[in-house]
């Protein structure tokens, strides 16, 4: 990173206490801005089906916008979620889509948490591969199959 911005090592750590600090500051910057993104997005007043495409349109307009962020969450693992505990999570924002949906009968009516889980992989999977330069296709492409892959996946 200093190499980075061209400066010293040393000018880090008048910032940071160590690398983990320095970690954890990032990951928690991009929760943010992904949450930011995807909550003002968000309307209450929306039916079910209605906040799912606008939650999916929220994460591929954000992972466009951020493909160095979105490469960094896509790759944490265990020892880094520690830093991410109380910031938001997308698993319980779509779990209360779909639960909505349950509710107001547009979406099938098995366990919200295997659907939930099962949907954040029909999500992730082609941003992961975007971000990886292993799919082509235009982010608006991307979301365009990613709304009609998970509204046919949770259709009743």
């Amino acid at each position: 990173i200093a190499l980075a911005v061209d400066i010293s090592e040393n000018t880090i750590y008048r910032h940071f206490k160590d690398k983990d600090d320095l970690l954890k500051h990032v990951f928690v910057s991009l929760v943010q801005t992904f949450t930011a993104h995807v909550t003002a997005a968000d309307n209450p007043e929306l039916k079910a089906s209605t906040k799912l495409r606008t939650f999916i349109h929220a994460v591929v307009q954000w992972s466009g916008g951020n493909p160095d962020g979105l490469r960094i969450l896509l790759e944490l693992d265990g020892s880094h979620l520690k830093h991410l505990e109380g910031l938001f999570d997308p698993f319980d924002a779509l779990k209360s889509i779909i639960t909505r949906g349950q509710d107001e009968g547009l979406f099938r009516k098995d366990d919200p948490q295997w659907l939930t889980l099962f949907s954040l992989g029909l999500l992730m999977r082609p941003l992961h591969m975007k971000s990886q330069g292993l799919l082509k296709a235009t982010w608006k492409t991307i979301e365009s199959r990613m709304s009609t892959e998970l509204s046919r996946f949770l259709a009743i």
